[in-house]
């Protein structure tokens, strides 16, 4: 007998194969079938995410997990920011906003780690 837990994953995951197929089918149609670019386009994909996943493990084996989250959040911030100036896209105020919450934080954060005085543990 199966637990409701495990239909619930099997569900979600039928919906994002469907949902998958779906998009891959309308992109196809649009744009046209062009395997060799698209293969082309998913190794220089795959090749980029494996070196941005090797350099973030390479990271965190030389920083605390807490640490490696917030320069992940600053990336996240720096990634927005250089594509609002580059793509000259328009910024709400609530997304001015929250960029601004998200580089104080990350400020603050840097300021109690300096000002906090490292203790040695046997």
């Amino acid at each position: 007998m199966r637990e409701s837990g495990e239909h619930g994953e099997e569900s979600s995951e039928q919906i994002r194969v469907s949902a998958s197929v779906i998009c891959l089918f309308l992109f196809f149609v649009v744009q046209g079938l062009n395997v060799r670019q698209l293969y082309t386009r998913s190794l220089i994909a795959a090749l980029c995410f494996h070196a941005y996943q090797q350099v973030s493990y390479m990271i965190l084996q030389r920083v605390s997990p807490v640490t490696h989250s917030v320069g992940n959040c600053v990336k996240r911030v720096v990634v927005i920011v250089s594509s609002v100036l580059f793509f000259k896209t328009p910024v709400s105020p609530i997304n001015a906003l929250g960029t601004g919450i998200a580089l104080s934080g990350v400020f603050l954060y840097s300021r109690a780690k300096r000002s906090k005085p490292k203790t040695k543990t046997a």
